[in-house]
């Protein structure tokens, strides 16, 4: 019985010197290129998290755009917070408005969707998604790692006249803010998206699901 007892108490603790480890790099922009032909660059941040595996680019249909997003947050204060799960893109047809289908990548499996934020409409002119910035609670928080907890998004019109606004998810409060992407050249905007997730590490191991994202932008 002490030995079982002891088993339980120093598992977790364990965890808590956990270090990441190397997974396969992201896939590259030319497998996105044959959905997306017009990808003319991907944006990403630094300082986000590093565990877990790069799920697949997903795409909006051709022809749409990022114009807004939904995260999928587990609340806070739960036994093992996890935060940030997954990012969807809600994509918008450039030419009517009408709404297309969303883009995700990997998802984690805890937490409910929130959202749309959506960019707003500039004047006559729809603004869209050109860079982001993720809110990452550093690697080395004691007992719970939750990584990423929320995100902004940076919109402008296609023909950058409208300068940039910024809206953000209503995530949880840990970490802070890495700093923005590069943005979308003039022209262009965010059209694709790709996930990096811890999956779920089973009972008694601390997990933090949506760790980094990349997004992609395509030319009008």
């Amino acid at each position: 019985m002490e030995a079982f007892l002891f088993f339980l108490f120093v598992l977790p603790a364990t965890e808590l010197a956990k270090v990441p480890t190397l997974h396969e790099a992201p896939p590259t922009i030319e497998s996105l290129k044959a959905n997306r032909a017009n990808v003319i660059q991907i944006i990403s941040v630094s300082n986000a998290g590093s565990w877990g595996d790069w799920g697949l680019w997903d795409n909006c249909p051709q022809g749409s755009y990022a114009n807004g997003f939904r995260i999928k947050v587990e609340p806070e204060n739960v036994l093992d917070e996890t935060s940030v799960n997954s990012i969807c893109l809600e994509c918008v047809y450039a030419d009517s408005g009408q709404i297309a289908n969303r883009a995700c990548s990997s998802e984690g499996p805890w937490g409910q969707w929130r959202g749309p934020y959506n960019c707003p409409m500039i004047g006559y002119s729809r603004s869209y998604i050109v860079g982001f910035s993720l809110k990452n609670q550093k690697e080395g928080r004691i007992r719970d790692e939750t990584a990423i907890n929320n995100m902004q998004a940076l919109c402008r019109t296609f023909d950058g006249t409208s300068g940039i606004t910024m809206i953000e998810g209503n995530g949880n409060s840990h970490g802070t803010y890495t700093a923005f992407s590069s943005t979308c050249p003039t022209g262009s905007a965010v059209c694709a998206i790709m996930t990096r997730v811890e999956p779920d590490r089973g009972n008694l191991i601390d997990d933090t699901a949506l760790n980094d994202a990349q997004l992609a932008c395509c030319t009008l």
